[in-house]
C-alpha cells in the first residue's frame, strides 16, 4: 500500500513538472493510476474478507496454547489439578477476546464463550460491525490445547 501511495504521489509530481505532456495525456495517466489503486485496494479487501477457517483455527490453538503454558508456569488457579482449564475462572480474567490477525480493514477475534467454546468473528475496524466466521471448542489433554468436536 505504501508503494502504491508513493507511485501515485511521484506520478503526480512528474506530471506537474513535465511541460511537454499535454493535458489529456496527464489526465489519462492519472486515471490509470487511480484505477490501479482501486484494483489493489479491492484485492486487499477481498483477501482480508476471506482468511481461511483453517488458518484462523490454527491461530486460536497457538494463542490459547501460549496462554495455557503461561498460566501453568505461573501456577495460575485457572489450571485445575487434572490439567483442564476452569473456563469460568478464565472468563473472569478479562480474556474473553483475543485478537488473532488484522488484515486490511478487518480484525479477526476469538471470543470466549461458556465451557471453552470459541466464536471466531470478523470485525470491520471502521464500522465495528461483526460477523461470525465459525465456532470451535477448545480441549486440553495432557497440557496440549486442541480443537475438539
Amino acid at each position: 500500500m505504501r508503494k502504491l501511495i508513493t507511485t501515485i504521489t511521484l506520478t503526480g509530481i512528474l506530471l506537474a513538472g513535465c511541460g511537454t505532456v499535454d493535458k489529456q495525456t496527464a489526465i489519462n495517466q492519472a486515471k490509470d493510476v487511480v484505477n490501479q489503486a482501486q484494483s489493489v485496494a479491492g484485492t486487499m479487501a477481498d483477501t482480508a474478507a476471506n482468511v481461511s477457517r483453517d488458518e484462523l483455527v490454527r491461530l486460536v490453538t497457538e494463542k490459547w496454547q501460549a496462554q495455557y503454558d503461561q498460566w501453568k508456569a505461573e501456577g495460575a488457579t485457572v489450571i485445575r489439578p487434572d490439567g483442564s482449564i476452569d473456563w469460568q475462572g478464565v472468563s473472569n480474567l478479562s480474556l474473553a477476546e483475543k485478537s488473532l490477525i488484522s488484515v486490511g480493514p478487518y480484525e479477526f477475534l476469538a471470543v470466549l464463550r461458556a465451557g471453552g467454546a470459541i466464536e471466531i468473528v470478523r470485525e470491520n475496524k471502521n464500522t465495528k460491525e461483526r460477523s461470525l466466521v465459525t465456532r470451535v471448542k477448545l480441549v486440553v489433554e495432557h497440557g496440549e490445547v486442541s480443537i475438539g468436536q
